[in-house]
């Protein structure tokens, strides 16, 4: 039986791989070691392990979000906490979806909703969500939502390939 130590370096290592197939992994062996937790270990860190978990079951279920699911999503949690289901949505790593959902002029958000298929009416939602803190003007938010009648479907497809690519590298 492997030590703390060791478990929770395979735990490092799961959490490092991004494949889907390591992340079930590491949900799989961090469940099992948070549930025989070991006393030699302070407790400080059973949290932050806690919040990696929760982390990592958020990222396994975001591939199984439908449109209506990830407005509701975005919805529920504070302006950029929706990233983790955002980027399972769009086929991109979490930091990808943050600067997506950041960027101010909302480009780049009408980019990845129109290449992953979200109508007008779910982007327009996600994009008066991902400004909520901002509060921009009605002129600025109103060329923010311009954004996606702007881009077409292939140069969107195209731009989101090439950014997934460019992430992959």
């Amino acid at each position: 039986m492997l030590s703390a130590k060791e478990r929770l370096t395979q735990l490092v290592a799961l959490a490092a791989d991004p494949t889907a197939e390591a992340r079930g992994q590491m949900i799989s062996q961090l469940t099992d070691f948070l549930a025989s937790w070991p006393e030699e270990l302070p407790q400080s860190m059973r949290a932050t392990l806690e919040k990696l978990l929760q982390r990592k079951q958020r990222e396994a279920n975001a591939g199984n979000l439908d449109e209506r699911s990830l407005v509701a999503v975005a919805r529920e949690r504070a302006a950029h906490d929706w990233a983790i289901e955002f980027a399972g949505f769009i086929g991109v790593d979490v930091g990808l979806a943050q600067k997506i959902l950041r960027e101010p002029t909302g480009q780049a958000l009408a980019i990845a909703c129109k290449a992953a298929y979200l109508s007008r009416i779910a982007f327009s939602a996600l994009a008066v969500l991902a400004a909520r803190d901002e509060m921009p003007a009605t002129e600025e938010m109103y060329s923010r939502l311009a954004n996606y009648d702007a881009v077409s479907r292939s140069e969107a497809i195209a731009t989101l390939e090439t950014w997934r690519a460019t992430r992959a590298a």
